[in-house]
């Protein structure tokens, strides 16, 4: 059946090629002009790039129709007042706890996604075998799939791919990830995580389209200058470890954890301008940015929604348990300021990292005994030392479930009302391991090393406060002291409440 030749081979228009994709999407589409379409986006890369525009811009015009037919339906009493920064896929993994628009607009990303797949499935596989198979057709490969998580489903060319050895990548050979996660090395050494569910297509050993899904990169030394195209924005690296979320409802989300970019308005041939400049975000900055409004700052997300690449990139990503849902405060966000909240899922450990504009300082047990056990997996908040000396500031935690919100507090700072009267002392001790100490310019004041492990190279200690939290809502937390004491700053983490008679 499928050698068999479509009724109608006479090549169409990319204008007509977006009329038939807008039928597909409303379900209006006839019998033939359904086999043209099919046959238009088999023998043209524009074809299928001008289908994809068009069910990218369709689930974004319906989920604005739903939302704005379901915002009277929402409670807002139970309603989590600060949106998560990143939405999270489908597949098994657990979803934040936003109104429901966002999850119906979601699944509809999801949904037509794997339509897209389905379709280059089903009209692709003879053309991508047959350029694979035919001798000097095939370019040489710019990327590599190395590995994936257990249970990711993954079509190249529409065609399904086990991951059993290593697949290598040509230029413009569309990736369609369903469900799990890979590990994907650019042959300019650039490493790669891409979580599902995700569209992508590699174009050289220095640049890739994301049409869907999350990718985090680690450019490394050799690959200054990698780009990500999305449909809202150009993302070029200066040297980083940063993440990048397309999706065809919520726009696209740039996180930097390491270095820099550059972000610029998209390189597209047609649709309307995206209304914003170039600019540059650095170390623990996030943007958000929508085509219709242009950029935004992110005030914070879930650093599990990244996942660092590496070589033993095998380990099935886990979702589930998640505490804090978001984290806002009362400052004014604008270009100058970008800084995110990094939400670090069942993330509190030994040595993990305390800040997101420090990289060395390190939260410890202060002593060889270790952390308390009841922090020990718990979410915890990267936030920003240089907050430390604001007297006005107040921080924002939505938390999703019933659970126990800890404060770790500076022993040197003067404990504030807020803390004192909304919260218990547990009279426990975490230390914190400062490292070297670097200027603006990441000029070393003080040369130290990180210690590894409880109770080495303790530099502060902080006293460990609590307050159970017996239901889904926003706990507010004020500044370090009413005199602008700024020794350290605070910290934030959070563990599920014991179930009942548990």
């Amino acid at each position: 059946m499928s050698d068999n030749p479509l009724p109608n081979t006479s090549p169409i228009s990319i204008g007509e090629v977006r009329r038939l994709a807008a039928a597909l999407c409303d379900d209006t589409i006839s019998p033939d002009d359904f086999l043209a379409l099919q046959h238009a986006i088999k023998q043209s890369p524009e074809s299928r790039a001008a289908y994809l525009e068009i069910r990218r811009v369709h689930a974004g015009l319906l989920w604005r129709s739903r939302r704005s037919r379901r915002v009277d339906d929402v409670d807002v009493t139970t309603a989590a007042p600060h949106r998560v920064g990143a939405s999270k896929p489908a597949g098994g993994f657990e979803r934040p706890s936003p109104p429901p628009r966002v999850y119906w607009a979601h699944s509809v990303g999801v949904a037509i996604g794997a339509l897209a797949c389905a379709l280059l499935l089903a009209f692709g596989v003879s053309h991508w075998r047959s350029a694979r198979d035919t001798p000097g057709v095939a370019a040489e490969s710019v990327a590599k799939i190395v590995n994936g998580s257990e249970g990711c489903r993954l079509f190249i060319g529409g065609v399904s791919a086990e991951l059993h050895q290593p697949i290598e990548l040509r230029p413009d050979e569309e990736v369609c990830l369903l469900s799990g996660s890979i590990y994907v090395r650019f042959s300019s050494g650039v490493q790669s995580a891409v979580l599902a569910p995700a569209v992508f297509t590699p174009r050289s050993p220095l640049s890739v389209d994301m049409a869907e899904g999350r990718l985090t990169a680690d450019v490394g030394e050799l690959g200054h200058g990698f780009t990500v195209d999305t449909l809202e924005v150009q993302v070029v690296d200066l040297g980083t470890v940063f993440g990048v979320s397309a999706s065809s409802d919520r726009g696209t989300e740039v996180v930097v954890f390491d270095g820099e970019v550059d972000i610029k308005p998209p390189k597209r041939r047609d649709g309307p301008p995206v209304p914003f400049t170039a600019k540059r975000v650095h170390t623990g900055e996030g943007v958000e940015i929508d085509r219709f409004s242009g950029v935004a700052p992110l005030a914070s997300f879930v650093s599990a929604d990244y996942v660092l690449p590496d070589e033993h990139f095998t380990q099935q990503i886990k979702r589930s348990g998640r505490v804090i849902a978001s984290v806002s405060d009362n400052l004014i966000r604008d270009e100058e300021a970008s800084y995110f909240y990094e939400i670090v899922a069942s993330g509190m450990c030994e040595d993990a990292v305390a800040y997101a504009d420090r990289g060395y300082h390190q939260w410890n047990g202060v002593d060889a005994a270790g952390m308390p056990q009841y922090l020990r997996g718990a979410d915890f908040v990267r936030g920003f030392s240089n907050l430390k000396g604001m007297s006005s500031f107040e921080m924002y935690v939505s938390v999703k479930q019933p659970c126990t919100l800890y404060v770790l507090f500076d022993d040197r700072v003067p404990t504030p009302a807020w803390l004192a009267e909304g919260f218990v002392n547990t009279g426990d001790k975490i230390g914190l391991d400062e490292g070297p100490h670097v200027d603006e310019r990441n000029r070393v004041l003080r040369r130290k090393f990180p210690g590894l492990g409880p109770g080495k190279s303790i530099d502060q200690t902080f006293t460990i406060w609590k307050k159970d939290v017996t239901s889904p809502g926003v706990v507010t937390c004020g500044a370090n002291a009413a005199n602008g004491g700024y020794k350290q700053m605070y910290g934030v983490a959070a563990a599920p409440l014991p179930e009942s008679g548990a």
